[in-house]
């Protein structure tokens, strides 16, 4: 059972909550497509059964999610599943690379902020579990990046997604101006130094 709702109307923080809830359903369907279609590929069985552990986690972090916006007053909206689309590998590594490799570290980086930022000690133990969680997820994503760029018949393009994801973060100003524009430009500066160690 949830916390007990503080206010009958929603609250600006209950539809944030609220949109994070989908944003983590929607990553169940993300990690559960990707394993159909590096499975399709003939993918090592170790990197689907971590996309599985992943879409696992996403399945807790949007019931987390959803009891602090409903404890707000807010509703969250099913997000409906998609399916698998049929894709080229080409697709699938450069999906990989923009939204793993680079969406789901920074997740991590930023869950990681707001569980030391957050006013409310729930939503700091909140967001610890889940900046863990999207650690973990990170290097499963790194992993099958190594994989995939072995097997596309452009890895440039590739890395030119991921360059564009990096390029991407320095502008959304989160979570205050100047606190995550430095935030974002260090992460892409520890990002691009690993990828020329």
């Amino acid at each position: 059972m949830g916390p007990a709702p503080r206010r009958l109307a929603a609250t600006t923080l209950g539809a944030h909550h609220a949109s994070d809830a989908r944003e983590e359903a929607a990553s169940v369907y993300a990690f559960l497509q990707l394993k159909a279609q590096l499975q399709a590929m003939g993918a090592p069985q170790a990197l689907l059964h971590r996309c599985s552990a992943a879409a696992q986690d996403e399945v807790r972090h949007t019931r987390l999610m959803a009891a602090l916006a409903r404890a707000e007053g807010a509703s969250v909206r099913p997000v409906e599943d998609p399916g698998v689309p049929r894709a080229q590998p080409q697709d699938t590594a450069a999906f990989n690379a923009m939204t793993g490799c680079v969406a789901e570290s920074f997740s991590a980086l930023l869950a990681a902020w707001q569980a030391e930022h957050a006013s409310d000690p729930e939503l700091q133990s909140v967001y610890a579990q889940i900046a863990i969680d999207e650690l973990e997820h990170a290097q499963p994503s790194w992993d099958i990046h190594a994989w995939l760029m072995t097997v596309v018949d452009h890895p440039a393009q590739v890395e030119a997604a991921l360059q564009a994801a990096l390029s991407d973060l320095p502008e959304l100003g989160l979570p205050s101006g100047q606190e995550m524009d430095a935030l974002s430009r260090a992460f892409v500066r520890g990002v691009w130094s690993t990828l020329a160690a």
